[in-house]
């Protein structure tokens, strides 16, 4: 997956997921749920990491849909428990 942004090159990246057959990730991230109802299927993984400069939890939920994938990035910091969602990336098929 490449990833460009237009007002902020370097910010730019790629990304690969690989994905073991019983190891319980997706990429590095720890697999905290998935399930599939009406066609979407729904992969939440949670990693410890840094945001900010910041020690925190991460959590990334992936919706995979007919040719359509949305990622949703939510921090959760642990010196304070604040919580935000930093980004949502939807991507199609073209």
């Amino acid at each position: 997956m490449n990833t460009q942004y237009t007002n902020e090159p370097s910010a730019n990246g790629t990304n690969k997921i690989t994905i073991k057959e019983g190891s319980g990730n997706f990429g590095n991230e720890k697999i905290i749920e998935k399930s599939e109802e009406n066609g979407t299927l729904k992969i939440l993984t949670a990693y410890d990491g840094q945001d900010d400069s910041r020690k925190a939890l991460i959590e990334k939920t992936y919706l995979i849909v007919n040719t359509q994938l949305s990622i949703t990035k939510k921090v959760t910091f642990n010196n304070s428990g604040e919580t935000l969602t930093r980004n949502r990336f939807t991507y199609s098929k073209i």
